[in-house]
């Protein structure tokens, strides 16, 4: 299903698929309501069909894939901050790579107070790891 909605409408900019999760975002309302426009125009047209009590609309801030995502920022939610802040002490190359892993989506977020220079800790702690 990611494949057939990926082709279907990435030929359209501002538009994202996420498994069965569309998000839509433009600069400025009209602009917005032109993009959904022709996305429903190509449902139709592929016989694609959308259930109306899923969609939300003209939302100013969404939660996805465990973030808030608004105009201006990303930050993660609660539940991810914590995780990272309470994981255990890792004890081999297989755990660190586990918390590298979990922590490697922060470095897209705002995440102010928990994970400064994310980066430069991740390439360091990456190139330990490979001894």
């Amino acid at each position: 299903m990611q494949r057939v909605m990926n082709n279907a409408l990435d030929e359209f900019r501002g538009v994202e698929v996420y498994m069965d999760d569309i998000v839509m975002h433009a600069k400025g309302e009209r602009v917005h309501d032109e993009l959904l426009e022709k996305v429903i125009s190509k449902f139709k047209t592929l016989r694609l069909i959308v259930s109306p009590k899923k969609v939300q609309y003209k939302l100013e801030e969404i939660k996805l894939l465990g973030v808030s995502i608004n105009g201006q920022d990303m930050e993660p939610n609660e539940i991810k901050k914590q995780e990272a802040l309470e994981y255990k002490k890792t004890e081999n190359v297989k755990e660190l790579r586990r918390f590298l892993g979990l922590t490697g989506w922060f470095r897209d977020c705002r995440v102010v107070g928990i994970i400064h220079d994310h980066f430069v800790i991740f390439f360091l702690i990456y190139i330990l790891s490979l001894n």
